[in-house]
């Protein structure tokens, strides 16, 4: 497929999980096929000769509109859900967008407007979150508390499951908003899910009048555990 103007390059880093790589090519094969067929691209995987486990997912899209479309197709969602069955992906290009549709700092906005909405009227603590899927969408989220607090959900955690409920597989940066003078991270817990579904995510840390920081995840959760440790699923 020529090059053109219009054309977009994403990359993903995947880690092929012990024992799935026959099950790897065949499925990167079939995606290629689909990719062709429905006039988005083209697909290529790329092995790291110094990690065979480790592949570099390239996308060649025709344009950024034809990858919106993509990301929204669900025999595609479907081929990419099962990607993350197999290995774990991690984003790290993505050209997607021709435009931007958010500066860092409008995530940190919905952040703050989505910290409105919290639930929280046991601790008072409200907080926000924005994530950025693959396609430029902002999904929010706010801590919902309970009376029983142990089924508290934290505001990472609700833009994520939200986000993944509405079919998105492919994330860039979440940002998160508290009204604390130092930046407050995602809690354990919500650097897990945001690792297993995200992978390594930028983080953007704000109050509510500055932004306080920026971070990968695989800095604040430096040795995680994922499928990857795990013989079967």
């Amino acid at each position: 497929m020529p090059a053109s103007e219009e054309s977009r390059l994403s990359v993903a880093i995947v880690d092929v999980d012990p024992g799935r790589l026959d099950d790897f090519l065949s499925l990167v094969r079939r995606l290629a096929a689909v990719m062709e067929r429905k006039g988005y691209g083209r697909a290529e995987a790329i092995r790291d000769e110094a990690v065979p486990s480790r592949f570099y997912a390239v996308w060649h899209w025709t344009s950024a509109e034809t990858a919106k479309h993509c990301h929204s197709d669900l025999e595609m969602n479907d081929l990419r859900a099962e990607l993350g069955r197999l290995a774990h992906v991690t984003s790290a290009i993505d050209g997607t967008q021709s435009v931007p549709s958010q500066h860092p700092l409008d995530l940190v906005a919905a952040a703050r407007r989505a910290r409105e909405n919290a639930a929280a009227a046991f601790s008072h603590f409200k907080v926000g979150a924005a994530l950025e899927t693959g396609d430029g969408t902002v999904v929010t989220g706010c801590n919902v508390e309970n009376a029983t607090y142990g089924l508290t959900v934290c505001a990472e955690r609700v833009a994520m499951f939200k986000a993944l409920s509405d079919g998105h597989r492919h994330f860039t940066r979440i940002a998160i908003v508290a009204d604390t003078e130092s930046p407050t991270p995602p809690c354990g817990a919500c650097r897990q899910i945001l690792w297993e579904f995200g992978g390594d995510l930028e983080i953007q840390l704000a109050n509510l009048t500055a932004d306080a920081g920026t971070y990968r995840l695989k800095d604040l959760l430096p040795l995680p555990f994922d499928a990857r440790l795990l013989g079967e699923r």
